[in-house]
């Protein structure tokens, strides 16, 4: 019962910093509590040598859940183009706007949504750095 609690309360556990619950919760997981996630509320354990994760995914996705400014779903693909960007960077790396855009841009070549390829944010992007640029300046 003690794994079932330690994986609810943690968002991970890590074999470096954790050996004893690692563990002892690997082979709860070989058990029954594997299949209890998976069949109750539908959760998928990520199991591997350096961690052991609980993914809370919801079932169903609820209004407080977004973003209230993000009217469409290509206000997701952009935030996921920005993302996939940053993903790229080490902690604390610093990079220019102007990466970020064309980071963007290289995103937005495979993007299944059409607006993000036709350019639409990629020009909301420049279009904002050039006002910041300018009020720089001034």
């Amino acid at each position: 019962m003690d794994e079932f609690i330690k994986l609810m309360d943690e968002f991970w556990i890590l074999r470096e910093n954790d050996r004893e619950n690692y563990f002892k919760i690997k082979r709860a997981l070989d058990s029954e509590l594997r299949d209890f996630f998976h069949k109750f509320p539908d959760w998928r354990v990520v199991i591997n040598n350096k961690l052991i994760k609980l993914e809370k995914v919801p079932a169903n996705a609820m209004p407080f859940m977004g973003i209230d400014s993000f009217e469409t779903t290509d206000d997701y693909c952009l935030l996921c183009a920005v993302l996939i960007y940053l993903d790229d960077k080490a902690e604390g790396e610093q990079f220019l706007l102007t990466e970020l855009i064309e980071g963007v841009e290289r995103a937005a070549l495979v993007s299944p949504f059409p607006t993000l390829k036709q350019g639409k944010y990629v020009t909301i992007l420049e279009q904002w750095y050039q006002e910041k640029l300018s009020n720089y300046k001034n």
